[in-house]
């Protein structure tokens, strides 16, 4: 029980924390742009469910460790994928307000925690 609750407790704090703190100041940035975030995450998690289910076929990678979602869908952990599906958008999102920032001539710390 303690290492399901660790693994949800260290996604949520490092990948789901940063998240909800750039949706709160850059809103309107990720609705405008949540079109190609989806799709960026559909082709992402087809990556991720082929090639993971590759390498746990082929024992390239072997889960011994209980998952705080220890069910698998197509042979996969849904915490695993649950845990690409954040990272994509995470970093998919920073992309995203790089790009925004570069294109404003300004620096990525002016515009991090400026809300929109």
């Amino acid at each position: 029980m303690t290492d399901n609750f660790s693994n949800f407790l260290f996604l949520l704090i490092f990948a789901g924390l940063p998240l909800s703190v750039l949706l709160y100041f850059h809103k309107k940035t990720f609705l405008k742009n949540l079109l190609i975030l989806v799709k960026v995450n559909i082709f992402s998690l087809i990556f991720w469910l082929v090639g993971g289910n590759i390498s746990y076929q082929q024992n390239i990678w072997e889960v011994t460790y209980h998952s705080f979602l220890n069910t698998r869908f197509l042979g996969i952990l849904i915490g695993d994928i649950f845990q690409s599906v954040i990272g994509t958008t995470l970093i998919s999102f920073v992309t995203i307000l790089l790009f925004e920032a570069y294109s404003k001539k300004r620096r990525f710390r002016d515009i991090f925690l400026q809300k929109e």
